[in-house]
């Protein structure tokens, strides 16, 4: 089983890694920022000593599993795994997203993240106590992440308590919800019941605004703000996982499936199942086979 230490200090144009030795903050063990392109790797089975940590996908979408559970995650969703506890991408090639991750060190709670008691004790608990494995959150936390994260790159002094009181008041609101306020609004989930009613349809972008009973421009900027990706990128996500199921369990040839989710040709169809899973569809049948 691999053990990641995740102690070296990155800055490079697709993954910046800030660790506990730059970060200062006792019990921030690290955090990091990825930005995937195109799919990559699959992300190894491995463990994190006496560490919480978190995944916040910003934009695209990932799939991880813990055990025997597999979850895929899209903008806005944050994902939490215990210390010690195994997990990864199932073998899976890390798919086209841009995330947010960090961990907790909880080996020591006195002084937690610089606090003093009584604060620090209140929050060590209620990171102990969470057991939420998927948490669906709304753009305003997200921005308090991304900005404390940008904040922390500046080191500057004045740049580093505000990157630090940013990251608390993000994880006092993970971890000590006021509310479990839905954060889809119904026009964008009748939107979102009609893509998966009609996936293998060609659905433009009027017809999708006419669902939701507003103008393309706005479905597009809701659709961002609420699901962290664009329209366009979620159907062709659900598209690729329908295909994926009808290679699998299916007679059907890639060139029929191609036109049965009503992509333009089997190229184009063979290009996007690529970008979203690292394989085309006949490696990706030959390697599921074997």
């Amino acid at each position: 089983m691999l053990i990641y230490h995740d102690d070296e200090y990155v800055r490079q144009p697709r993954l910046q890694k800030l660790n506990r030795c730059y970060l200062a903050i006792p019990g921030l063990h690290m955090f990091g920022e990825t930005d995937f392109k195109k799919a990559a790797i699959p992300l190894h089975e491995h463990i994190h000593p006496n560490r919480y940590e978190f995944t916040l996908i910003l934009t695209g979408t990932q799939q991880y599993s813990v055990g025997s559970e597999t979850y895929l995650l899209t903008g806005g969703d944050v994902f939490m795994t215990s210390p010690n506890e195994v997990h990864g991408s199932n073998r899976m090639p890390q798919s086209v997203a841009r995330f947010l991750w960090f961990q907790l060190d909880v080996s020591c709670a006195c002084g937690f993240l610089g606090l003093d008691h009584p604060f620090s004790d209140r929050l060590y608990e209620a990171l102990i106590g969470y057991r939420r494995r998927v948490t669906h959150i709304p753009s305003a936390d997200i921005d308090l992440l991304s900005r404390s994260f940008q904040c922390f790159l500046a080191d500057t002094d004045a740049q580093r308590r505000l990157g630090h009181s940013l990251f608390l008041a993000f994880l006092s609101a993970l971890l000590l919800p006021g509310d479990d306020t839905p954060q889809i609004t119904p026009d964008i989930q009748r939107v979102l019941d009609y893509i998966e009613s009609n996936i293998a349809s060609e659905l433009d972008f009027d017809t999708l605004a006419e669902v939701g009973t507003m103008s393309v421009s706005h479905l597009k900027s809701k659709f961002r703000e609420q699901l962290g990706t664009a329209p366009r990128e979620y159907i062709n996500r659900l598209k690729i996982d329908r295909a994926k199921e009808l290679l699998l369990h299916g007679s059907r040839t890639v060139t029929e499936i191609a036109f049965d989710l009503n992509f333009s040709s089997s190229n184009y169809f063979a290009s996007v199942f690529k970008q979203f899973t690292g394989f085309t569809p006949t490696e990706y049948l030959k390697m599921n086979r074997k």
